[in-house]
């Protein structure tokens, strides 16, 4: 058995107690000197031209760092904007979330419609009551209501736009 370290991965890839017969020299060193990164997490070695292995300056660590935490809330965008199409439980639960907050949000966009139409024709039949009159306003927002499959689209979005990362 043996130690060999791939000669051109990155990153480094170091296996231990492998069949040499497995890892070609073309590509692997076998049993290379690893003494000046011994117990550095292999995330922080860095091969320059040769065999050589060095461990990473500090800010070398830090880039390898930063960019693990880009990868990582990447990753969770991805998961979480794909939520709702997965088939198991948690894609249910979204689902079934997406949907009832869809149904309140068109439930209470109906019911502002109702409501300003009716303001409007007390408005339009309130005879000599000005005051009240006057005080409905004669614009009105945007009632519109949304499909499920907006909705989705709406979460997906904004999991996306990274509004929602920890």
């Amino acid at each position: 058995m043996a130690n060999v370290l791939h000669r051109t991965a990155d990153p480094v890839i170091y296996l231990t107690s492998v069949d040499p017969s497995n890892h070609p020299v073309i590509d692997w060193i076998r049993n290379p000197n690893i003494s000046a990164v011994d117990g550095l997490p292999t995330k922080y070695w860095k091969r320059p031209l040769g065999d050589p292995v060095l461990p990473m300056t500090q800010p070398e660590r830090d880039a390898v760092d930063a960019q693990l935490v880009v990868d990582q809330i990447e990753a969770r965008r991805d998961e979480a904007s794909n939520t709702p199409d997965r088939a198991d439980g948690d894609g249910v639960r979204v689902r079934a979330l997406i949907e009832l907050f869809n149904k309140r949000d068109n439930y209470l966009v109906n019911r502002i419609s109702e409501l300003q139409t009716t303001l409007t024709a007390m408005k339009n039949t309130s005879g000599g009551a000005d005051n009240i009159r006057n005080a409905i306003p004669t614009g009105w927002l945007a009632t519109n209501t949304r499909t499920k499959a907006a909705a989705v689209q709406d979460y997906k979005d904004d999991i996306q736009s990274g509004n929602q990362d920890i």
